[in-house]
């Protein structure tokens, strides 16, 4: 008896720890989950796109394939200093505060946020791109390394990497070490075209009692992903069934288990 007890007990968390690892969603569909923290580290050998040196300034580079996002297809994008790119180029690096994700009508839309707030690679700090192939897939990473805070160089210094996957659109977020400057709002996450939707993993609002320097993320990893949640797929995967199904399947296995142990 006590066996057929913890088989059923076990069929209810097998079911029910499918979701344990979704952080959050969006109307669109994406859903952001927790992943295994594997830094690419592109420093040595990617791409210098001219933003060493840089406060407050952007450049537009090609992806290298066509990337969806929230629904429309991109070949380029632009990367602002300070930590974040749009498929939305405007030219402006928005300085200095990140804003609450969503927003209408905010100063940027159509972004990913890796870690949006305000830098200054004059004191340190490089960014990077490259193009290369994870287990099969073609992917890109935008790398930013040592990127100094413009308000607190000496304390606050970040290095975090987004990388976009070929096919399955989705979006990968290492974090190595970002740190707190008690200065400018920050903010990470993503944001559709118009403001209306996007999903927000974090966001530290200035003055809000931290000691500069403190880490936020380290040795983290996030996926943002409407099917794969950023592994390579091998096949077309299985359906799971929505919450509902699942707490059918547990009061309807409790019922049966109920009527056999009578």
């Amino acid at each position: 008896m006590m066996f057929k007890l913890s088989l059923i007990a076990v069929i209810f968390f097998l079911n029910f720890s499918v979701f344990a690892d979704e952080i959050a969603a969006d109307n669109f569909g994406y859903k952001l989950t927790s992943l295994e923290y594997k830094l690419k580290n592109i420093q040595e050998n990617g791409n210098d796109i001219g933003l060493d040196e840089a406060d407050d300034k952007t450049v537009i580079v090609p992806i290298g394939f066509s990337f969806s996002f929230y629904g429309e297809e991109y070949t380029e994008l632009e990367i602002s200093s300070n930590g974040f790119v749009t498929f939305t180029p405007t030219g402006d690096a928005v300085c200095c505060d990140g804003q609450v994700i969503p927003t209408l009508g905010g100063e940027l839309d159509n972004f990913i946020a890796g870690y949006w707030q305000d830098f200054d690679l004059s004191e340190s700090g490089v960014i990077r791109t490259l193009n290369q192939d994870i287990n099969g897939q073609t992917t890109f990473t935008i790398g930013f390394y040592q990127l100094a805070d413009n308000d607190n160089a000496s304390e606050a210094v970040s290095t975090f990497e987004i990388t976009l996957y070929q096919g399955t659109n989705d979006i990968e977020l290492q974090y190595a070490q970002i740190q707190y400057d008690e200065i400018d709002d920050k903010v990470l996450g993503i944001e559709n075209q118009d403001g209306s939707d996007g999903i927000q993993l974090a966001f530290y609002e200035a003055n809000n009692g931290m000691a500069n320097g403190t880490i936020l993320q380290q040795e983290k990893g996030y996926c943002f992903s409407t099917k794969y949640q950023c592994k390579t797929p091998t096949k077309e995967p299985t359906p799971i069934p929505e919450p509902p199904m699942i707490l059918l399947f547990i009061l309807s296995s409790l019922f049966l288990a109920t009527r056999y142990f009578k």
